[in-house]
């Protein structure tokens, strides 16, 4: 059973990876090139999703206890699903670098409940010996997922077309089709919330 979740855990880490390392270059992108900030004045912008990363940090290994795996992870590609679906508007109405924030604080939550909550999945029932390599596994998901996504995503995205259809659009749209994907993935994926209670001990 645990080897079975542990292979879903880290194929929708590698999914779910894939959209935030991209929202992350299309923050980047729409604040230096679309509106022409400066290094400065983009990463003063971005200031919320460090805030808010360190709030969901703090807030969510407190209820994955509460929860089943399944659920937080569900709601981690939720929020991030809503984050890309923000992105795709802001950059289509053209709006402020501000309007950005509320895009960035769905990214944060989307990491703590998404990559937090498939962390545990993937070394719960995980002997002591073995903790470390499965520990290294779900993390080379996480930044092969990061990596393989900004390549196809941001590059399909940013291709040049003859329709002449916006990049960030087309980039997040086919973020949120991997999130979908993650979504299934994250969905068969049945550990109890007694045993996330046993592994954050």
């Amino acid at each position: 059973m645990y080897k079975r979740q542990r292979v879903l855990a880290n194929l929708a880490t590698a999914l779910l990876s894939a959209a935030l390392s991209t929202s992350f270059l299309l923050f980047t992108y729409y604040l230096q090139d679309r509106l022409g900030a400066g290094p400065l004045q983009a990463g003063l912008t971005m200031l919320p999703l460090a805030v808010s990363l360190i709030v969901a940090s703090v807030l969510v290994p407190r209820l994955l206890g509460r929860w089943n795996a399944r659920a937080c992870v569900l709601v981690g590609i939720g929020f991030t699903m809503l984050a890309m679906a923000a992105i795709a508007l802001i950059s289509h109405l053209g709006a402020t670098g501000l309007a950005m924030a509320p895009a960035m604080m769905l990214i944060a939550a989307g990491m703590g409940f998404g990559i937090v909550g498939l962390q545990y999945v993937a070394v719960t029932g995980v002997t002591e010996v073995d903790a470390g390599i499965a520990s290294g596994v779900q993390r080379a998901a996480d930044q092969l997922g990061g990596s393989t996504g900004v390549t196809l995503y941001v590059g399909i995205g940013f291709a040049p077309t003859k329709d002449g259809t916006d990049p960030f659009l087309a980039s997040s749209f086919l973020a949120i089709a991997g999130l979908a994907a993650a979504g299934f993935v994250a969905w068969r994926i049945s550990l109890p919330a007694a045993e996330m209670e046993e592994t954050l001990g």
